[in-house]
């Protein structure tokens, strides 16, 4: 477990380094850097992984509203390490919404992938991401 502090550091760090363009390697050793002992390589890479996946979507999503883009995709990454159990990110792959609606993924209502509305089983290492879908004519 982290301190509410050291949550705020490393969303900052991550912030800063998603802006400058840092390597998962860099945020990985800075984040470590800021949990200080007992932080396992693994953990660093989930709450990178986790915190990137967020800002991202949460990027898009702010994009797609500012350029009046009215419709949004749930993109899953189709893999063997997808989840499929209780949170399942299989079934909302091509899930379409308007972008001011929330997907539905496994009972929760998220804008976005990574969105902290819904639980940690729907956000923690979670590789989806969201994206504007047009219809053409």
């Amino acid at each position: 477990e982290i301190s509410e502090a050291q949550r705020k550091k490393i969303e900052k760090r991550i912030a800063t380094a998603l802006e400058e363009g840092w390597s998962g390697k860099d945020m990985v050793a800075e984040i470590k850097s800021i949990i200080r002992r007992g932080a396992y390589k693994g953990q660093a890479m989930t709450i990178a992984r986790t915190e990137g996946t967020s800002a991202m979507n949460h990027s898009a999503q702010t994009v797609r509203d500012l350029n009046g883009i009215t419709q949004k995709i749930w993109m899953s990454t189709l893999d063997a390490d997808t989840r499929k159990e209780k949170f399942n990110h299989v079934d909302p792959n091509n899930q379409k919404r308007p972008n001011s609606s929330p997907f539905d993924v496994s009972g929760e209502q998220m804008m976005y992938p990574g969105d902290r509305n819904g639980s940690g089983g729907n956000i923690i290492n979670c590789r989806c991401m969201s994206g504007g879908w047009v219809e053409l004519p």
